[in-house]
């Protein structure tokens, strides 16, 4: 079942912050269908609440608390403050983040599979619809032992051992008649980054969840990649509403047959600076008729990487 917010609730959020402080951050909701600012912090670390929303008391005991360092959001909902908490939950259960060099978590995995039968046909669907050679997939408890990848400087011992049963997963191949079994990690990367995303889609489509991933399509073939997103754009799979926010590297993505033009957004470094900026294609203006990819390529948007002419030294 899709996993049911405890308002229905819009919020608008915004944070502007450095690595030592808060900037600027504004919680706005909409009553009535009226734009009603819940609070807002200015980039001299005042903060004003909105006092029809909150009792005196209560704004007094949140100044009190209030960190340079620490979103009043989050403050807010250690203390269960209304409007404060309902907005935090999205980002606390209505999110799901993939970072890059995500990995297969095989226990996480095998256990999933072991526990939904939903999971089980979704993980094998996308397996074959992907042509990756794959007729089935299983699961069993075994029993490992490894050095668990810490170093500890205060450790004379050396890295700590984990000896105990993890779910392990294995893939079956027919070839030529025969069967032949892989564990996970015998796998390519690219199957590999299949399973590890499949939980995350799974979670995502069956919950009408945000899903971001950072560099999107890395280790996938175009082909797949695309198929990926478009479970999102097919109202048959997506019937929660999920979302997917990413960056990629794969630059055939920007195909317009699959994003709208509004869903495509350009990221600029700042060579002075250092410094990373976003420009949406929405700001361009771009006639209905150009191909947009051919327009990035040619620079027409952003500044393309300068790639210098000089000699490489070894």
């Amino acid at each position: 079942m899709p996993y049911a917010f405890p308002t229905k609730r819009e919020f608008a959020y915004s944070v502007s912050l450095t690595s030592e402080r808060i900037e600027r951050e504004e919680l706005i909701t909409y009553l009535k269908k009226r734009k009603t600012v819940v609070f807002v912090r200015d980039n001299e670390g005042v903060v004003r609440f909105n006092k029809a929303l909150f009792s005196d008391d209560l704004v007094k005991l949140l100044a009190a608390r209030i960190l340079d360092c620490k979103p009043v959001l989050t403050l807010g909902a250690q203390l269960n403050v209304n409007y404060l908490s309902e907005a935090f939950d999205f980002f606390a259960r209505g999110l799901i983040f993939q970072p890059e060099g995500f990995q297969p978590n095989e226990d996480g995995i095998g256990q999933l599979l072991g526990s939904s039968n939903a999971y089980r046909k979704f993980l094998l669907s996308l397996l074959r619809v992907s042509d990756l050679s794959i007729d089935d997939i299983s699961e069993r408890k075994e029993k490992v032992q490894f050095a668990l990848p810490l170093n500890l400087p205060f450790s004379s011992q050396g890295n700590p051992q984990f000896n105990g049963e993890i779910n392990r997963v294995f893939s079956r191949h027919v070839i030529d008649g025969k069967t032949h079994e892989l564990g996970l990690y015998e796998e390519s990367l690219g199957t590999q980054k299949v399973m590890a995303l499949s939980g995350l889609f799974f979670n995502a489509l069956n919950n009408g969840l945000l899903l971001v991933i950072d560099e999107f399509g890395s280790s996938l073939h175009h082909e797949l990649a695309t198929y990926l997103l478009s479970l999102f754009f097919d109202p048959d799979v997506n019937k929660t509403g999920a979302q997917i926010l990413f960056n990629s590297h794969d630059l055939l993505l920007m195909d317009e047959g699959l994003l709208r033009r509004d869903q495509i957004v350009f990221t600029e470094r700042d060579r002075e600076k250092g410094t990373t900026f976003l420009s949406p294609l929405a700001a361009y203006s771009v006639r209905k008729s150009d191909d947009v990819l051919k327009g990035y390529l040619a620079g027409r948007y952003v500044d393309l990487p300068y790639i210098g002419e000089e000699c490489l030294e070894l």
